[in-house]
């Protein structure tokens, strides 16, 4: 079983991994529309304004799930118990967010838009930073119960 560093050194690098995955495929996208390797038209553009205005509140949303499920986690657990569930909350927020993010990007392929690409993608990304796990004023630099 991992202690409680390595799982957090472990959660952070996953965070890392899940923003530059949203960037790496909003560059993608955003190479694709401008140099015309995809010719996709499915949502037309005046639709796809509202439905990144949702995903963007969607995934503001997702941030705040994400704090409640951290708060949710009891207090008087043991550190081991406690970071497994920090880190299980965290991840299932992650991931919740990044969902957005990618769908904006694709949102932007389908309405061949890269704005929407761009406006889904950079927001996710923000969404993202606001959520990077953080120590809870500890001086190891990892959570520990309450």
């Amino acid at each position: 079983m991992l202690d409680a560093r390595k799982r957090f050194r472990a959660l952070r690098a996953i965070w890392l991994a899940l923003v530059l995955g949203v960037v790496a495929y909003g560059v993608v996208s955003l190479f694709l529309l401008t140099f015309g390797g995809v010719d996709l038209r499915v949502v037309d553009g005046s639709v796809a304004r509202p439905i990144t205005l949702g995903i963007i509140l969607y995934m503001i949303g997702a941030l705040v799930v994400r704090r409640r499920l951290v708060e949710a986690i009891p207090a008087g657990l043991d550190e081991a118990t406690y970071m497994a569930r920090y880190q299980q909350a965290v991840l299932v927020g992650l991931a919740l967010i990044e969902a957005g993010g990618v769908a904006s990007a694709t949102l932007g392929l389908l309405s061949d838009g890269p704005e929407w690409v761009v406006a889904g993608c950079g927001s996710c990304v923000i969404v993202l930073l606001l959520a990077r796990p953080k120590p809870a004023g500890t001086t190891t630099g990892y959570p520990r119960p309450r």
